[in-house]
């Protein structure tokens, strides 16, 4: 974010970017200095990363999960055990959030990655999100939520007893195959490149963080979220950022 700013003639930043990708649309002076205020970080001690979905996706479920917490709090990360900083970004879509402006005002060009959560269905402002942070080469990690209801659900559509282990086995892997090709086809449906898609649920989140990389074993729904987790301390691994050498193994 510390670059030397050129205003265009209607107001709005254009930077040296050089050679690399920029927006589609250039922010506004406004939109740039507040993401810059936001994530300050002089120093670049910590991987900030803004998850984003639509409304009651459970973004705040799952960032408190990642911070093994249960109650609503401040994003950063507890006792430093992490290098994350991460933000609840308003869904998009929405009145107050309209889709055609939401990278820009919502400062999402300043992140050094993005989840973005799937509840339910695969809709146009995730593929519109995703565009932009593939032209930009923002590392982008797709998250489908709530997979311990879909699993339950997935069982009861298959007239499956939820409490047989086979049953519930069954429809874990066949909801494994089938949640992560529904996204990759939308994907691309949409003209965009694959991404890596992740299976999770809060509670299943909130256990492994808390009892340190514990295998979830006892976990019945759990699926992606050690996956997960690995793979954002890898990017901040190389990102060289500080992690702990017994995280993420």
């Amino acid at each position: 974010m510390e670059k030397n700013l050129i205003l265009g003639a209607d107001g709005r930043v254009v930077e040296q970017w050089g050679s690399r990708p920029h927006p589609k649309e250039w922010p506004t002076l406004e939109q740039f200095l507040r993401a810059r205020e936001r994530i300050h970080d002089p120093n670049g001690r910590f991987f900030h990363f803004g998850i984003s979905g639509v409304v009651k996706a459970g973004k705040s479920s799952l960032i408190n999960s990642l911070r093994g917490v249960k109650a609503l709090q401040r994003f950063d990360y507890p006792g430093n055990r992490y290098p994350f900083i991460m933000y609840d970004i308003p869904g998009s879509g929405t009145f107050n959030v309209p889709a055609d402006t939401y990278f820009n005002e919502q400062g999402l060009f300043a992140m050094d990655a993005i989840i973005v959560l799937v509840k339910d269905s695969f809709q146009d402002h995730d593929a519109d999100l995703i565009s932009h942070c593939q032209r930009l080469n923002i590392p982008t990690y797709v998250v489908k939520s709530h997979t311990d209801t879909a699993i339950r659900n997935m069982c009861e559509d298959d007239e499956d007893e939820i409490d047989d282990p086979d049953a519930l086995l069954r429809a874990k892997e066949k909801y494994k195959i089938e949640g992560k090709a529904n996204i990759l086809r939308n994907l691309q449906l949409f003209g965009l490149h694959d991404e890596k898609v992740y299976l999770v649920n809060s509670r299943s989140m909130l256990r492994l963080v808390n009892q340190s990389w514990v295998q979830l074993s006892s976990d019945k729904f759990a699926v992606d979220e050690a996956e997960l987790l690995k793979d954002l301390l890898d990017e901040c691994r190389r990102r060289r950022l500080p992690v702990p050498e017994d995280q993420g193994r």
